[in-house]
């Protein structure tokens, strides 16, 4: 059973899912071909092609989920390859999910409006592709998609409230006092090393790995380890489990 649950992840489930999904896009279009109205060139090649490319990207994601560029990459492009064949509704879901799993990677823990204005700008850019399939699908794509992105951020709030109640308090160790829930927590001026509070912000804003910090900073992955392990002390915490959710409750700077 404990195998079992450590096999089927819920990541890689959705992973698993997110295969068969595409697999059907893949099918459909290599089935349906003169189905589709599209501004795409060739569709009857490109698009099989595309989505042929995306349901074997998702292999290795089934091996090992996670990779964040990959995974992001293959929702992004999915979304307006089936959004610019008709099907504006499961583009919309498939735009919805990466902007969702932004948010869990906390890409818009920093400059968030910054970001969400990009990611809002890059879909408008897109828009007039499912102008072939009408005036009133243009505009109920453009709306429903203003729609989910409202309700997503009203969703991370009712989490986020809902949550802090169970997220790790510090020890009385702690050398490092944090301000009031939900403040701005600059991290150069908490006592931290230039070098701590880069791992840091990396660490809670990316989700970045030891050996992408490794990598990133061009120092060892042991150092990078001693690091973190001064940091949890000062921050007292347990792991990086307890730090990443202790610091989800404010604005890193």
């Amino acid at each position: 059973m404990c195998f079992m649950n450590k096999l089927f992840t819920p990541h890689r489930i959705f992973e698993i899912f997110l295969f068969l999904l595409l697999s059907l896009t893949f099918i459909f279009s290599l089935i349906f071909p003169e189905n589709y109205k599209t501004w795409i060139p060739y569709p009857q090649i490109l698009l099989p092609l595309a989505n042929g490319l995306c349901t074997l990207s998702c292999i290795p994601l089934i091996i090992k989920p996670g990779i964040k560029p990959l995974e992001i990459g293959i929702l992004l492009i999915q979304s307006f390859c089936v959004k610019w064949t008709g099907y504006e509704a499961l583009g919309i879901v498939l735009y919805s999910v990466m902007i969702v799993m932004l948010f869990g990677y906390g890409f818009f823990r920093s400059h968030f409006y910054l970001k969400t204005a990009i990611i809002s700008i890059i879909w408008l850019i897109w828009m007039p592709g499912a102008i072939p399939f009408g005036l009133d699908n243009f505009l109920l794509a453009f709306v429903t998609f203003l729609f989910i992105l409202a309700f997503s951020r009203v969703v991370l709030s009712h989490f986020k409230d809902l949550l802090a109640p169970l997220l790790p308090a510090q020890s009385e160790e702690a050398k490092i006092k944090l301000p009031q829930i939900g403040g701005t927590l600059r991290l150069a001026e908490s006592g931290l090393s230039e070098r701590q509070t880069k791992l840091i912000f990396d660490f809670i804003n990316y989700n970045s790995t030891y050996k992408e910090l490794s990598d990133k900073y061009f120092i060892s992955i042991s150092t990078v380890k001693k690091d973190m392990a001064q940091v949890l002390k000062l921050f007292g915490v347990k792991n990086n489990d307890d730090l990443r959710h202790l610091l989800s409750q404010y604005t890193l700077l």
